[in-house]
């Protein structure tokens, strides 16, 4: 009995602890936990398993954890539903911040369930504080814009910006912005900034928070000016390259900008120096140089936007010190040994007179100028600091021995001068210095030239000995420049020479060693003929004779020229070019009269022969050589030569080598050739002889035999239509049979009757040619009754030879088949 009443109670504790556990309940709204709120507000709160829930509570918890809006019950819930239960509260007595939503429910077992969801209430719109742009005005068109939003509730959602222009248009609508990491909300408004003209613009900002509160920046200005200012040099500022014993000057210059100018800035020799000061776009400054000089300097001016522009570089020079003169030589009191000497002046001056510096030099025995002269500064400058210095060198010549005074004068451009002198004292014991010794000659004759560096008098010592003491030529003329021409000398000789030259004091100088020239030997004009095909100027009488060049140096790839002006020698220049340098390197270029001994006759006609040969100069240096020649109209016309068939011949290799020529001159009595050669040697100048009417006339015959040799044994047949069995016609045309009695085509019956046609005029060739042929063998030697006789006779002659042939052939063709009437008549 016991045991039964226990039962029945622990079935009731069951069902009671089943019904406590399975009451549950969730929260559908707010959806998510901490969700924003604000304003009138339904809680919705789901029993999951009702288990005759009696009791729903809803109550709210603030950060105190006290219930500023109490309990409310609530057992109602929505239609058609029996587990949904749901309260408003009005937030708007809430104050912002966070809370914690409750939802209870219990039954009658006095099972509960609870559920909680935080939730935050807010009524506090975002900020908005704009960090860039920082200025207001931009000469680019690179542009960030960067803003903070700030949120005491939920904290900004989105943050949006626009922009207008200056008439207020809104140029576009609130556009969204991206947060970074660093929480700003940033743009990049370069892209759209490059398309705005220049001229002021507004922005302005928005950002939204969770709860659609918004909040609004201020408006913030921006300029964009991208426009260089204008500056100019204005009338009153100091003219460019001004010069002036002054240390002020003045700059003065107009600007103006599409927005404001910011600095005006002298620029002096690269550094900022000075700002300009002014009003209504004009500004100066007044500078001070601080020493003497040329100075250059600018005007840079800024505007408000940061854009630059300068003017013109301008240059001005202060100069308040005349020329200081210093003559370094000869020194002062000193004695110079020659009466031809350097005098060098070192001048220091900033701004030189066009007509520097004047000297002049008296005699201080007599009082008299003995030299004077004027030195521009053009050539002689170089910079030393800021100044000039000047290096002067002008050259005295054949003072007399004695003392003299080398005044000097230097003026600037601003008029100031100064003067310097020394006293010198002239005791000549220095003979002139001979150079460039050169010589060339005839058959009887030697001309001999050379150069000193001082006026000085001429003469040529000379003899057959290479010692020679006798005085030849001489000139008391007093020259830098020398030549004389000793005459009556013997052909054929070696002649040894020395040059001397005194200067005014009489001191002398005697060159040594002794050059030498050869005469040339006199030729022979015994046979023109042969002078005509060997050499010799065709047939000419010619004298032979040499010229010689000596050069100290030749530096590698400059072009070294002779020129030569000698009537017995064709050559008229000589270049050259060495690919290494050479020193004392001679040239002697040497007309001959005949053919050289060791030379055979050329194949062509021989105008005339020469020799060039060379001292100290390396075939391998050889790098090119060209040579120029005259020929005569003359010998062209009478030696029946082909102008354009002459050339220069050179001997090499035991044989006469032909050279690249070319005419490059020609006058009414010669032309002049060029041509190009390898090496030195001797040379011919040669031509080939024009054709004459018989060589064309047997050129023409020439070409007529061949011709008619050339025609071929079938044209014969196929003109008679009897070719023999087996034989065919070869050609370019189509392949045919002769005699074969058969109709021809259009074609064929046209080559037919131009082979026809052919050998008809072969024929009245032959027969021209024949009668030509009796009338010069026999027309010419005696009566014309004769030659008429001899005429008929060969014709009678002639008839009988055809007659005989044709009669041979008939006989020959015999058995043959006959050829068309057509072609018989064509061959007849």
């Amino acid at each position: 009995m016991k045991n039964k009443a226990i039962l029945p109670t622990a079935a009731i504790l069951i069902a009671l602890l089943l019904a406590y556990l399975a009451m549950s309940d969730s929260v559908t709204s707010p959806s998510v936990s901490g969700a924003n709120i604000s304003g009138t507000y339904t809680f919705n709160c789901t029993i999951d398993s009702i288990n005759n829930a009696t009791n729903v509570s809803f109550y709210m918890v603030n950060s105190t954890n006290t219930m500023p809006l109490g309990v409310d019950y609530n057992t109602s819930h929505s239609e058609g539903s029996q587990n949904f239960y749901n309260i408003t509260y009005n937030t708007n007595t809430l104050g912002s911040g966070s809370y914690t939503l409750y939802c209870n429910a219990s039954n009658a077992s006095l099972a509960t369930a609870s559920v909680s969801r935080p939730v935050t209430v807010d009524y506090n719109a975002p900020s908005v504080t704009i960090n860039l742009p920082t200025a207001k005005l931009y000469n680019t068109s690179t542009l960030i814009l960067n803003v903070s939003a700030s949120d005491l509730g939920t904290g900004a959602y989105t943050v949006t910006y626009r922009y207008r222009n200056l008439s207020n248009d809104i140029l576009s609508s609130f556009a969204g912005m991206t947060k970074d990491s660093s929480n700003y909300w940033i743009l990049d408004f370069t892209s759209i900034a490059s398309t705005l003209d220049d001229g002021n613009y507004s922005f302005d900002f928005n950002a939204t928070d969770f709860v659609a509160l918004s909040g609004n920046s201020s408006v913030w200005g921006i300029a964009f000016d991208r426009s260089i200012p204008n500056v100019d040099y204005s009338s009153a500022s100091s003219s460019d390259g001004a010069n002036q014993t002054s240390a002020a000057f003045n700059v003065n210059v107009t600007a103006n900008d599409s927005s404001s100018i910011a600095t005006v800035t002298l620029i002096l020799d690269g550094l900022s120096n000075a700002s300009l000061s002014g009003t209504g776009g004009v500004y100066s400054v007044r500078k001070t140089l601080a020493t003497e000089g040329t100075y250059t300097y600018y005007v840079r001016v800024n505007d408000s936007a940061g854009n630059v522009n300068v003017t013109g570089a301008r240059t001005i020079s202060y100069d308040n010190t005349a020329p200081v003169i210093n003559i370094s030589n000869p020194a002062n009191a000193s004695t110079v040994a020659n009466s031809y000497f350097n005098v060098s002046v070192n001048v220091t001056e900033l701004l030189p007179n066009s007509t520097f510096c004047s000297y002049n030099v008296t005699n201080a025995d007599t009082g008299a100028t003995v030299r004077v002269g004027s030195l521009d500064a053009a050539g002689y400058a170089s910079l030393s600091g800021t100044s000039r210095f000047f290096t002067i060198t002008p050259a005295f010549t054949q003072l007399t021995d004695g003392n003299h005074t080398i005044n000097v004068t230097c003026k600037d451009m601003l008029g100031k001068q100064a003067s310097a002198k020394n006293y010198v004292t002239v005791a000549d014991t220095t003979g002139p210095v001979i150079s460039n010794v050169d010589s060339s000659s005839t058959s009887t004759s030697g001309t001999i030239s050379w150069t000193t560096d001082e006026d000085s008098t001429s003469e040529v010592i000379c003899g057959t000995v290479t010692n020679p003491t006798a005085s030849c030529k001489s000139s008391a003329t007093y020259t830098d420049t020398h030549s004389l021409t000793v005459s009556d000398l013997d052909s054929g000789t070696k002649y040894y020479y020395l040059v001397k030259s005194c200067d005014l004091a009489g001191t002398c100088t005697t060159s040594s060693p002794a050059g030498n020239f050869t005469t040339a030997s006199i030729g022979s004009s015994s046979s023109s003929s042969s002078s005509s095909s060997s050499g010799g100027g065709g047939g000419d009488t010619t004298e032979a004779s040499s010229v010689t060049q000596v050069w100290d140096s030749v530096p590698p790839g400059v072009l070294i020229s002779k020129a030569i002006s000698n009537t017995n020698i064709p050559v008229t220049k000589v270049s050259f070019t060495l690919a290494t340098s050479a020193s004392n390197a001679e040239l002697k270029i040497t007309g001959l009269t005949s053919r050289p001994g060791s030379a055979t006759e050329p194949e062509t006609t021989a105008y005339k022969y020469f020799e060039i040969t060379k001292t100290n100069i390396p075939d391998v240096s050889l790098a090119t050589i060209e040579i120029e020649f005259t020929v005569t109209r003359k010998w062209i016309t009478d030696n029946n030569i082909d102008e354009a068939k002459i050339a220069l011949l050179r001997w090499v290799n035991s044989a006469w080598a032909k050279l690249e020529t070319k005419a490059v001159k020609s006058t009414s009595t010669e032309v002049t050739f060029s041509a190009k050669s390898p090496g030195f040697s001797y040379f011919a100048i040669s031509g080939e002889a024009a054709a004459t009417t018989e060589d064309l006339h047997a050129d023409a015959a020439a070409e007529t035999d061949d011709t008619a040799q050339n025609a071929s044994q079938e044209d014969i047949y196929e003109t008679l239509g009897d070719a023999p069995a087996g034989d065919t016609a070869t050609g370019t045309g189509q392949e045919e049979t002769a005699g074969s009695g058969q109709e021809t085509t259009d074609g064929s019956a046209s080559g037919s009757s131009r082979k026809a046609l052919t050998w008809i005029i072969i024929i009245a060739v032959i027969l021209v040619i024949a009668a030509a042929l009796i009338y010069f063998v026999y027309g010419r030697r005696g009566s014309g009754g004769f030659g008429l006789q001899m005429g008929k006779e060969s014709e009678s002659q002639s008839a009988h030879s055809f007659s005989s042939d044709s009669s041979e052939r008939d006989h020959k063709d015999a058995g043959n088949k006959e050829p068309p009437e057509q072609e018989r008549k064509s061959y007849i």
